[in-house]
């Protein structure tokens, strides 16, 4: 089923990625009560409230993620922990960025995906914090950390570039917050020169061409099948923090039994080693 209501609702100030509201929010920059409610939408926009509809359990995934092309897998090995039928709900962004690290979808459209599309959207970055309180979390079932990566045989560290180099980041990312805040703690002569950019694709293609001497990318992204990055390698962070992403599904914070349910099944999954099969047949560890 292909889900496009994102031209719809909203206008360009509510169009942020769940990920830079997740950093905004890390960063004190969150609007304060506005956040704490759900969207004030029309009601003729909302079905009924959902509810597991018999032994069905619906999941929103977002493909163009770094590990959207496993969580349709996923969902059915949550759903066959939960011995619940699976319908996967696949959600396009309004603009399509190829190596897009986040998801392109407005706080209303988030919600109204929830209220009438499927009960829990997969692939969100888990900062609870920086969300509306309308909106809850499972637990992680995926976690990896961004690394630094270079041309083969140019830099063992990240700790060895000079102020010369050039450093790509996607914008307003774990990566890039950490990467800035270690950077930006340097004296002046010290500093290495930071370049965002807004997708993974575009970091890569700059690193290959020489624009730039390293980048930040979160780990998954070099094992994606369509990226198919050859001719850069990973190289030490060293005393460089560069964080790590977990990820989770976004549920209403009114569904505390699906929650609650989901939440027993990662962890059996996780026990059981069902989780790493998914991710490490992947190269995912």
């Amino acid at each position: 089923m292909q889900v496009s209501r994102f031209s719809a609702f909203g206008r360009d100030g509510w169009r942020k990625p769940a990920a830079l509201l997740a950093l905004l929010g890390a960063l004190g920059m969150m609007p304060g009560a506005a956040w704490a409610q759900q969207p004030d939408l029309d009601q003729t926009f909302l079905n009924a409230p959902n509810v597991l509809d018999g032994n069905l359990i619906r999941f929103c995934v977002y493909p163009e993620s770094a590990i959207g092309h496993l969580e349709e897998e996923l969902a059915h090995v949550l759903g066959a922990a939960l011995l619940l039928e699976v319908e996967v709900v696949t959600v396009e962004p309004p603009i399509a960025i190829p190596g897009l690290d986040t998801i392109p979808i407005s706080i209303e459209d988030l919600f109204l995906l929830l209220s009438n599309e499927c009960d829990g959207f997969m692939g969100l970055e888990l900062a609870p914090e920086a969300y509306p309180t309308w909106l809850t979390f499972t637990r992680p079932y995926f976690e990896a950390p961004y690394v630094a990566v270079a041309r083969p045989g140019t830099f063992d560290s990240l700790e060895a570039l000079t102020p010369d180099d050039r450093v790509a980041t996607q914008s307003l990312t774990t990566g890039d917050i950490q990467f800035s805040a270690y950077n930006n703690a340097l004296s002046e002569g010290q500093r290495v020169r930071r370049v965002p950019y807004p997708h993974t694709d575009l970091q890569f293609e700059r690193l290959l061409d020489g624009s730039v001497d390293a980048a930040i990318v979160w780990e998954p992204w070099l094992r994606h099948p369509d990226i198919g990055v050859d001719g850069v390698e990973v190289i030490a962070n060293g005393a460089i923090p560069l964080g790590t992403r977990s990820i989770g599904m976004g549920l209403r914070s009114r569904d505390t039994f699906l929650r609650t349910a989901l939440d027993d099944a990662i962890a059996l999954l996780e026990q059981d080693g069902t989780l790493a099969e998914v991710f490490s047949a992947a190269g995912l560890n």
